[in-house]
């Protein structure tokens, strides 16, 4: 527990995200946003093969609570390297409820693997986090999801999000 994202001494370029994959990863990009809000944020991608298929994979961290403006030019800067892949998972804690204006570029190009939760719910949207709101995603481009659920965990103040997805 280093108390920060980036750990003790701060260290610009970590954000506290990791990759972890059973398939040899390449491209590895950390990508620091222009304007990090109270802190240094960011998103790291890697290239990954999912069923074969080679899948562009994303973690972020968007700023937190009340730095709207902040988070929705850090989803700018994401859905522009997003939209360069057929292909994508993005995830990570968004710090937005589905709804929030600042998730729009983002939703445009991908769906949430929570079939219930869009910018307009069509049911109960499952919440992520001790507050009862869904702040953490995994977004889909061009890949569908098999199953999503929700596992508190006592670990954080975020809840563990795991999904399986459809290769083909």
């Amino acid at each position: 527990n280093w108390g920060r994202c980036g750990g003790v001494p701060w260290s610009p370029g970590a954000f506290g995200q990791a990759v972890l994959s059973a398939a040899p990863m390449t491209d590895r990009v950390s990508v620091e946003y222009p304007d990090g809000g109270s802190e240094d944020r960011g998103y790291m991608a890697v290239t990954t093969t999912v069923g074969g298929q080679s899948v562009r994979v994303f973690n972020t961290h968007l700023a937190q609570r009340r730095q709207e403006a902040v988070r929705a030019d850090q989803a700018g800067v994401l859905a522009e390297e997003v939209a360069r892949h057929d292909r994508a998972i993005v995830l990570g804690d968004f710090n937005a409820v589905p709804d929030a204006p600042e998730l729009a570029r983002i939703w445009a190009l991908a769906a949430d693997t929570a079939p219930e939760c869009r910018p307009s719910p069509v049911g109960d949207c499952e919440p992520t986090t001790d507050w009862n709101l869904k702040f953490d995603y995994v977004f889909l481009r061009g890949i569908a999801p098999l199953w999503h659920r929700v596992q508190l965990s006592q670990y954080s103040d975020h809840h563990l999000l795991l999904t399986d997805v459809d290769p083909t």
